[in-house]
This record gives C-alpha cells, sequence and structure tokens, in this order.
C-alpha cells in the first residue's frame, strides 16, 4: 500500500469526516453516533488551528485517519482526538506523531 497523503482538515471535510467517525463508530459500538454538526463544532473549536491543529489521512483516496488538537488551558493541558481505521496502522501511527508534536510546542509555549 502506498504512504498516506495528509494534510489539514478543513471545515468542507465535515461530511468525509462524519462518515469516518461513524464507521469507526459502527466498528467499536455496533452503530454510528456521530452527526455531523458536532464534527463541525470541533472544527470551529476556538483553541484550534486547523492549519496547525488538524491531520487527515487518505489512502488511495480515503479518508483513514483523523487527528484533531486543541489547547482550553493554555498549555497545561492540551487534547488531541485521534481515529484510525484498523486496517490502516501506519496512516494513524503518521497522524499521531504530528499531534503529539504539535500539543509539546504548544505546551511550551
Amino acid at each position: 500500500m502506498p504512504p498516506a497523503a495528509v494534510r489539514p482538515a478543513t471545515l468542507a471535510d465535515a461530511p468525509a469526516l462524519t462518515e469516518l467517525l461513524n464507521e469507526i463508530d459502527r466498528i467499536e459500538i455496533g452503530a454510528p453516533e456521530t452527526d455531523q454538526h458536532t464534527v463541525e463544532a470541533d472544527l470551529k473549536h476556538p483553541r484550534t488551528d486547523l492549519a496547525h491543529d488538524s491531520w487527515l489521512a487518505f489512502e488511495d483516496g480515503r479518508l483513514v485517519a483523523y487527528g484533531l488538537l486543541w489547547d482550553e488551558s493554555g498549555g497545561e493541558r492540551v487534547d488531541v482526538d485521534h481515529y484510525v481505521l484498523p486496517d490502516h496502522q501506519a496512516a494513524g501511527l503518521l497522524i499521531l506523531a504530528a499531534p503529539l508534536a504539535r500539543a509539546l510546542a504548544r505546551a511550551r509555549a
């Protein structure tokens, strides 16, 4: 499998992110429970700069992993959401490395 293509998320990605999260919901709990409004609210979080705090990984044009970072505490506690489809762990690891580095930089600042 070719390496994942990674880019930041935009608000226009909300439908694809909702699909990804619902696919993961079905795997984890047996039913979808993520609505697009919630995804959009996460993407609009006032403590998130999507260009620097979000990551999407695509394999063969399919969204397979997602990471989002936010910091409501001014560096004391930096939160990260990380989602990856089970058969795409390499993309998941790639997405995990970026928010960890960004969280460290935010905490140091």
